[in-house]
């Protein structure tokens, strides 16, 4: 309480004032002067100790009552009122007396401090320094400073909202008789001061709202007197919260100290202020760990209790450990969550395993180092979830697994994987068998074998259990970290391993000490190696070593391990023999006791004794070698005695030393001890006693020294009489003075039952000692023996025990006798007696007893107790009792509740709700869906309305209901109250009110009347859905009953499911709803038209180019095409099907197949589909207009088509007109059949009506399923049926059943009778009047046998496309698809029509894509595909489809490029031949020179010219030959078939050779007889050549006649002409006038004798000519196998013809021909190039087109026809080979 100077100095002096200092320490210093004083001359402590001054005067400023707090130090007197105390003198203190002056003493400060208080005020009220007009303290408050001039006996201090600064004057302290003191909203700082715990007559304490810091003083816990407010908020007080405030026990109303920057913890002692009602405000600070228990009770009885907003429930010093973990937390915590994946370091702490009320241990994620605590194992109550449980995985861990985590309750999450834990894995982890999910012990270095008990867990746990992922499991522990050596490759560390076998390696080095590890091993066997160093010790660690243990020849230099001793399993042959071993044998080998087959330690360095502890081995038999060492001393017995039973014995062989001491034998490695020599006894001579001499005594001895002893003593336990003498002390007494006169009685608690004692012993506890001290005595139950302590000095005391028992006082009992105090009764027993009560008996149940109470006092109703409590529980809520002293509360039976405490009775549950539970605070409110109508019975459960008799599935009820009036969803009200359930397409779900009128349609669906109860899901995008939220409208549903279908319509629809679209609009297929008509709309369409259109242009005038071009690529072109047009067949259907499945209601493809199946619909040739003709036309479009269309427009192209063909006929010829319409005949039915799956289903659609809901007024109506705007009951409709009854059989049936009459017409000749399907396909080729058939080429890419397949094929698109229409709901669509498809597939797969195997697993292909594709449609109606893994499927699908088109085009580049190579090949190979050829003609034009040459001149004319003559007999008119055949009878036998044929062959051969023979040996030729024709050969021929007409078969009887001359030749022939012969020459081919290109001649005859019918064949040769045909032979039959022949042999015709027409200048076109066509085919011969013949003849026609104009003008009509005819078979020859010809031909007919 300094007083400042400034202070002093402003008080006005007066007279007698000595000064301003003078003032000041006379208010300061008299009053605490005069109480230390006064204290300072009376208290000396126990121990002689005075206390400070200052401290003295300190006791002023502590409350006055009773003792006072200066009193706390004082000993307790209440144990003891007789101690003896000794001063530092030594000089013994009564305990009575002490006590008593301390009672004075406190009395006399009490009496101090107030005087001192007393003086105080006087001498402020007559000292001169202060003004005189003031009472007390008169000095001036400065102008910033709390005031200080009010009287001390001022009742209240209130100085609110004043901006007073600075800080709080200590001399408030002076104020005791304040009651209020209130200094809030100032700006005052600085600290509180301690001196305002003075105030203990204050009921309010307010200083909130101020700047003050430091700690809050502990002496405002003194204010024992505050009962209303005691405020200390909004300031900045640091530290802690002083425990000293639990004190303020009156406190009632108001405790805040929030909003400062207090820490620390919440002192347990503010739970003493249980009398706190309204506030009680801790928050905004920085506190943290739990909130006490005693605390937290509070809670409950205050109104407004806020401790939180601080670091509650968080570790002290958080951030002081960051990035460490906390080593304390809350001891109630429960979760963990902000530990993970948070940059942790350090160690697990172990205090962690205090926390037992924990559910998760999230520590995953960290850096955590070390080991996991054990005392982790008491976290009984982590329990684990998907989300938590005991995750430690991804830190840094090591070390072994803690056994005692197997305590852990846990059901999930036991992750620790990601760390470097090793050992074994305890087996104790198998305690886990609660767990479900989340076993994790991967990414560690866990060794060892998984404990059965561990891997059980995995047949619960399944993937969840991952242990053997990167851990070494299965190897010893530790063998991975160190070995490491390439010496042993063979151990890997396994548990399993059993034998260590490196026997005969050369090892060297040392012996891993790992292989101790290798506990399984029970065979080790490393002998002769070169191995050193030290044997391993480890290696007694192989207990289960048994059989064989084989070292020997090594190189060790150690001693023999005595841990060997521990293999007492071993029965085998220790083998340590030449290993160098030294020092002594191992005493620990005795204890290989079941060792059965030896000991082997012979040639080592072995210097020692041999230990007797080896004669246990007496189970060897086999050997016991110690030969060759340095072995010393004698044999043991018990060893020697071995040799009896052991086969091989060897131990004194090589062992000089033994039966010589060690000592004696290796002086330097043993000592010998010295021999002890034996003592004699002493001899016990008598001694002479001392003679008197002269009679005198004995001499007495001399001392050396003068002793210091007394002359005369005792010794200890005697005392001395007064004669001197020596006594013992009597029992009771004792002595410790050698010159003690007396012996002492023993003190107190001790005895001596002995005489000439110099000590006694003390009474054990709860005795005492006698009057006499010659024994303890025992004290009464009930009592004890007051012990007292006797100091020695400062610090050493003895105690000793009373003389006396004392009586336990009320509430302590004591069963025996007890030392120094009896035991306290504890709360919850009882004495029974007021005093000397010898039990402390519990408290029955129902009963409750304070501490130290002699009863127990019963529970009043309402409140109940157990056994041994201290106070009454209240009933709980949900609870009762009725009666007093109650053991337990009774629970409320179900349907019964009591929602208050201390309660004696439950109430029924009210209506709307229910109690199912016992012991409830509440009946909990009927849940929706639930109702209950009785209030009066209580009910348990509250009643499903969908259970209930009166209502039923479709009735619910709101929460709380007592009625079931609302419906479920999917359900609606009628108007009677009854629920009937709500249509598909209708939002019920989640409204209330919901009525037929006013449902919410949704999006997609369509309902025609308000009163419609059927809803319809639209087929398009066009349909809005509808929601009468607009009040209008409602009503007017509700009242009027109006209602627009339209409603439900997009803009720009209408009509029925909002199909139709308004005459501004068309359906746009892709987007699926109704767009307006634009210029932009109609382009597409436009530009489609445009593009067919320029193509079919583009065709017709580049028909040649395109016919050249698809000549040279011929080879692959026809299948390019057939793949083409395989896909587009496929696609056409998925398209269609697709459109198919969500019309009857399937889900939508995903993107992006939907959009690629969309890109390429063009395929389905849907024309009303892909032009918007309602754009196009005035009124609107229907399904009749689009069937008609589609029917009509095919008809009519045909017709136009073949019209513009008949028109062009005259610029073509007869041929040529034929040929064009062929082909486009042949396209149009290609078309045509593209088509068919569009028209036919076109044409299905119109036969299918579904019926229509319209509601109570309507009804239902029928309407086409394929356009909603045709009533099925009008005429319009009727007549579109009957149409389209004409259409399905014109096309849907007609179409295939043209195709298949057409290829029926010509199964034989498409199906040959061969069993070569090879052979088959070439013969039909042969057909060329089938082959002009268009519908024939749809037969071809099949096998013979499957001609029909393309039938087949349009009847499976026609039932996949039209006939699936006849199922109205996806399911039936599906299963039909699925079926059809499925068995389509089979039959193609298993047939395989298709000739080309690439192209039939290419079909395959694209089959399986139909497949996949309505596989796909069912997994999304099915839902078994959706969101991410529908969407991977479509991308499936359409990466499959570009592959298929990918294959197409590769399949196409990939022949082009084939092509190309062949056409190189071919080339170099043409001119190739044509070299030969022309080497051969050359040949050829040698050898008729030289027949020439020989012959006589004119031979060859006259031979030339008889040829001719033989030629010319046997031509027709037109100049060419005859085809000879058969009759059809033979000598008037049918000849009905080939057997026939080569039956009457065989007869005739005889004659017909004859005849020949003779006339050509006649003129000196060579007849050569050939061999009649085989069967398979005749059958070949036939098929092939002659179209199975086997009467065209006219060489089965043929020869051959060489001449050497042309006479001789000449001759023959003249004889064949002559009338009389006997051979009629049917038909002759002259090759001698009209060679081959090649030069070959010769003529080919087919004669029959007149008696006969039958034909046959003579080839006429020239000898020189036939002997060089063979090698030049093969040269002609590859160019005309290959057709370059051909195209030669017609140029070469063209050419004679044309060469004589020019001579007879008979035709103008004869002669233009000839000079084109000669030059042509002179220049071109080589190359056979169709580009260049183009070339010259535009070149030749551009030089003479005015020459050639002159002579068309002259030339006669009938002239011209007739030369066409006779020009017919070259103009058929050069047809497509020579363009110049035909196109010259071509020229000259459009010009006449």
């Amino acid at each position: 309480m300094a007083v400042t100077d400034a202070r002093c100095t402003r008080i006005r002096p007066r007279k007698g004032c000595t000064g301003a200092r003078t003032c000041t320490l006379v208010l300061m210093i008299l009053p605490l002067f005069g109480a230390a004083m006064a204290i300072r001359t009376s208290e000396t402590n126990s121990h002689g100790k005075v206390e400070d001054a200052f401290a003295t005067a300190k006791l002023l400023l502590q409350p006055a009552s009773g003792a006072g707090e200066g009193d706390e130090k004082m000993p307790d007197t209440s144990r003891s009122s007789s101690q003896v105390y000794f001063d530092y003198e030594g000089n013994p203190v009564d305990l009575t007396d002490l006590i008593r002056q301390k009672q004075e003493q406190a009395a006399t400060a009490a009496v101090e401090r107030e005087r001192a208080l007393v003086a105080t005020r006087r001498l402020a009220e007559d000292d001169p320094c202060i003004p005189t007009p003031l009472p007390t303290f008169t000095m001036q408050p400065t102008r910033e400073g709390l005031p200080i001039h009010e009287p001390t006996s001022s009742t209240s201090y209130a100085h609110d909202s004043q901006s007073y600064s600075g800080t709080i004057p200590s001399e408030l302290g002076l104020y005791t008789s304040v009651t209020i003191f209130t200094v809030k909203n100032n700006e005052l700082t600085g600290t509180v001061p301690t001196e305002l715990g003075l105030l203990d007559a204050a009921e309010q304490f307010l200083i909130r709202q101020n700047a003050l810091t430091g700690t809050i003083p502990s002496q405002l816990g003194n204010l024992d007197a505050l009962t209303s407010n005691f405020r200390l908020d909004t300031n900045s007080f640091t530290s802690t919260i002083p425990s000293e405030l639990g004190k303020v026990t009156k406190l009632g109303y108001r405790l805040q100290i929030y909003s400062n920057k207090l820490g620390g913890t919440v002192p347990t002692e503010l739970g003493k202020l249980s009398k706190v009602s309204n506030y009680f405000s801790l928050h905004d600070n920085q506190m943290c760990a739990d909130i006490p228990t005693e605390v937290e009770a509070l809670s409950s009885a205050i109104t407004n209790y806020n401790v939180g907003a601080d670091s509650i429930g968080t570790p002290c010093d958080f951030d002081d450990v960051w990035p460490k973990l906390p080593s304390v937390l809350p001891s109630q915590t429960r979760s963990m969550g902000g530990f993970a994946t948070s940059s942790f370091t350090g160690t697990i702490p172990t205090e962690f395993g205090l926390l037992t009320k924990i559910t998760s241990m999230p520590l995953l994620r960290n850096t955590l180092n070390g080991t996991i605590p054990t005392e982790l194992g008491n976290l009984v109550q982590l329990v684990g979830s998907s989300a938590d449980g005991f995750l430690l995985q991804t830190n840094k861990l090591s070390g072994a697994i803690p056994s005692e985590l197997g305590n852990l309750d846990m059901e999930a999450r036991f992750l620790m994987q990601s760390n470097t834990l090793s050992y074994t894995i305890p087996s104790e982890l198998g305690r886990l068998v609660k767990m479900t999910s989340g076993f994790y012990l991967s990414t560690n270095n866990l060794c060892s074998d998984i404990p059965t008990e561990v891997e059980a867990l995995s047949s619960v746990l399944g993937t969840t259990y991952s242990v053997e992922s990167n851990n070494p499991i299965g190897t010893v522990c530790g063998w991975g970290d160190t070995m490491g050596d390439s010496r042993f490759p063979s151990m890997d560390g396994k548990t399993s391993t059993t034998t260590i076998d490196y026997k005969q390696q050369g090892l060297t080095g040392t012996l891993p000490t790992e292989f101790g590890l290798m506990t399984e091993v029970t065979k080790l066997d490393v002998g002769e190696n070169r191995l050193s160093g030290d044997v391993p010790t480890e290696l007694g660690n192989l207990f289960k070593l048994n059989t064989t243990f084989y070292m020997s020849t090594n190189e060790f230099s150690s001693a023999i391990p005595s841990q060997l001793g521990r293999l007492i399993n071993f029965v085998g042959m220790l083998a340590l023999q030449e290993d160098g071993f030294n020092r002594a044998i191992p005493t620990e080998l005795g204890h290989l006791d079941h060792m059965s087959a030896g000991i082997l330690l012979g040639n080592n360095n072995i210097t020692s004794s041999i230990p007797t502890e080896l004669g246990n081995l007496e189970n060897m038999r086999d050997s016991f070698e110690l030969a060759s060492n340095r072995v010393c001393a004698d044999v043991p017995t018990e060893v020697q005695a071995l040799s009896m039973a052991v086969s091989s014995w060897s131990v004194t062989t090589g062992n000089e030393h033994l039966g010589t001491l060690c000592c004696e034998a290796m002086p330097d490695r043993f000592t010998c001890a010295p021999t002890s020599l034996p003592t004699p006894a002493p001899t016990l001579l008598p001694t002479q006693a001392p003679t008197q001499l002269n009679g005198t005594g004995p001499s007495p001895i001399p001392t050396l020294s003068p002793t210091l002893l007394p002359t005369i003593g005792c010794a200890l336990g005697q005392y001395l009489t007064d004669d001197d003498a020596c006594v013992d002390c009597a029992i009771g007494e004792y002595s410790t003075s050698r010159l003690a006169t007396t012996c002492d009685v023993c003190p107190d608690g001790t005895y001596n039952n002995k005489v000439g004692q110099s000590t006694c012993s003390q009474c054990v506890p709860g005795k005492y000692s006698n009057d006499d001290r010659t024994s303890c005595n025992s004290c009464d139950a009930g009592s004890y023996v007051y012990t007292f302590k006797v100091y020695t000095n400062e610090t050493n005391a003895t105690a000793y025990n009373t003389t006396a028992c004392v009586d336990c006082p009320y509430g302590r009992y004591a069963s025996t006798p007890q030392d120094r105090e009896c035991l306290e009764c504890v709360e919850g027993f009882y004495t029974g007696a007021m005093t000397k009560a010898v039990t402390c008996t519990a408290c029955n149940a129902g009963k409750y007893s304070h501490k130290n109470s002699h009863n127990c006092s019963s529970c009043t109703a309402g409140r109940y107790s157990t056994s041994k409590a201290s106070s009454c529980q209240a009933c709980e809520a949900g609870t009762y009792s009725v009666t007093n002293g109650a053991d337990a509360c009774t629970k409320c039976a179900g349907g019964r509740y009591s929602s208050q405490t201390n309660q004696t009775s439950c109430q029924p549950c009210p209506a709307g709700r229910a109690q199912g539970a016992t012991g409830q605070p509440a009946c909990v409110v009927c849940d929706e869906g639930k109702y209950n109508d009785d209030s009066t019975n209580g009910v348990v459960t509250c009643t499903r309305c969908a259970e209930a008799t009166e209502y039923g599935p479709a009735y619910t009820s709101t929460a709380g209901s007592s009625t079931c009036d609302r419906t479920t969803d999917g359900y609606y009200m009628t108007s009677s109250g009854k629920a009937e359930q709500c249509p598909d397409g209708v939002d019920c779900n989640d409204q209330d009110d919901v009525v037929l009128e006013t449902m919410e349609i949704l999006k997609h669906w369509y309902r025609f009347s308000a009163s419609a109860t059927e809803l319809y899901l639209c087929p398009n995008k066009n349909c809005k859905g509808y929601t009468p939220t607009n009040e209008s409208r409602r009503r007017r549903l509700l009242q009027d009953h109006t209602y627009d279908a339209d409603w439900l319509c997009n803009e720009g629809s209408h009509g029925p499911l909002c199909t139709l679209c308004d005459g501004d609009h068309y359906l746009d297929s892709s987007s699926g709803g109704c767009l307006e008509c634009t210029v932009q709309e109609l382009v597409g369409p436009l530009i489609g038209f445009a593009v067919v259109g320029v193509g079919c242009t583009a065709i017709v005038l580049l028909r040649t180019w395109i016919a050249r071009w698809a000549e040279r690529n011929k080879r692959w072109l026809p299948q390019f095409g057939e793949r083409l047009l395989l896909f587009v067949v496929t696609m056409q259907i998925i398209v269609i099907l697709k459109f198919n499945h969500t019309s009857v209601g399937g889900k939508e493809m995903e993107e992006p197949y939907a959009g690629f199946v969309e890109l390429l619909s063009a395929v389905d040739i849907d024309l009303p589909r892909l032009i918007p003709f309602n754009c196009l036309v005035e009124t609107e479009w229907n399904h009749f207009e689009s069937l008609k269309t589609v029917t009509v427009v095919p008809v009519v192209f045909f017709i136009s088509v073949s019209i513009l063909i008949v028109c062009l006929s005259p610029c073509l010829s007869t041929n040529g007109r034929a040929q064009a319409q062929m082909r486009f005949n042949y396209c149009f039915i290609r078309a045509l059949l593209v088509g068919y799956p569009a028209i036919s289903r076109q044409i299905c659609q119109c036969f299918r009506c579904d019926e229509y809901d319209r509601g109570t007024d309507g009804g239902f109506q029928s309407l086409l399923k394929a356009d909603l705007s045709i009533d099925c009951n009008t005429t319009m409709f009727r007549t579109m049926f009957a149409y389209a009854s004409v259409c399905c059989f014109a096309y849907c049936v007609g179409i295939p059943a043209v195709v298949f009459l057409k290829l029926f017409r010509w199964r034989r000749a498409l199906n040959p009778p061969y069993e070569d399907t090879a052979r088959a396909v070439r013969a039909r080729l042969k057909n060329k009047a089938m082959m002009a058939d268009p519908i024939v080429t749809l037969a071809l890419p099949f096998k013979p046998r499957y001609w029909w397949f393309e039938v087949f094929s349009l009847g499976r698109r026609f039932v996949l496309t039209s006939v699936v229409l006849a199922f109205s709901t996806w399911q039936d669509t599906t299963v039909y698809t699925i079926i059809t498809l499925v068995s389509v597939h089979i039959v193609e797969r298993e047939w395989a029509p298709l000739i080309d195997p690439a192209m039939g697993n290419y079909s395959h292909g694209l089959s399986w894509q139909i497949v996949m594709s309505v596989i796909y449609m069912l997994f999304l109606d099915a839902e078994v595909l959706a969101g991410p893994s529908a969407v991977y499927m479509s991308v499936g699908l359409l990466v499959f489809n570009v592959s298929l088109m990918g294959v197409i085009g590769a399949s196409a580049a990939t022949a082009i490029q084939e092509q190309v190579i062949k056409d190189l090949k071919l080339e170099k190979l043409r001119q190739q031949l044509l070299k030969d050829k022309s080497e051969d003609k050359e040949k050829f034009g040698k050898a008729w020179n030289v027949l020439i040459e020989t012959g006589a001149p004119g031979d060859e004319q006259r031979l030339l010219a008889v040829l001719r003559q033989l030629a010319s007999k046997t031509a027709l008119g037109n100049g060419k030959q005859p085809t000879p055949r058969h009759k059809a009878q033979y000598r008037g036998v049918p000849v009905a078939d080939i057997d026939e044929l080569l039956a009457e062959a065989d007869e005739i051969a005889t004659e017909f050779h004859s005849a020949l023979k003779g006339i050509v040996e006649t003129y000196g030729g060579e007849y050569q007889q050939g061999p009649n024709k085989s069967r398979a050969r005749a059958v070949e021929k036939i098929e092939n050549d002659y179209g199975g007409d086997h009467t065209k078969l006219v060489d089965v009887v043929r020869s051959s006649a060489v001449f050497y001359t042309f006479a001789q030749l000449t001759l023959a022939v003249q004889a064949l002409l002559d009338e009389g012969c006997t051979l009629n020459v049917c038909r002759a081919k002259d090759r001698f006038n009209n060679p081959t290109d090649f030069g070959y001649k010769d003529m080919l005859l087919n004669l029959q004798l007149q008696a006969s019918d039958h034909v046959g064949e003579l080839q006429l040769h020239l000898g020189p000519i036939i002997a060089i045909k063979p090698a030049c032979h093969r040269t002609y039959a590859l160019m005309r196998a290959v057709g370059w022949e051909v195209r030669t042999r017609a140029c070469a015709h063209a050419h004679t013809h044309a060469r004589a027409h020019e001579r007879t200048h008979e035709s103008c076109e004869r002669a233009f021909k000839y000079k084109v066509t000669k030059r042509t085919c002179i220049s071109l011969a080589p190359s056979l190039g169709r580009t260049t013949m183009l070339k010259t003849t535009w070149k030749m026609r551009k030089k003479m087109d005015r020459g050639r104009r002159e002579l068309r003008r002259q030339m006669h009509l009938r002239w011209q026809m007739q030369q066409k005819r006779r020009l017919l078979w070259t103009l058929e020859v050069s047809r497509w080979w020579d363009v110049p010809t035909n196109f010259q031909r071509n020229r000259c007919q459009r010009s006449g």
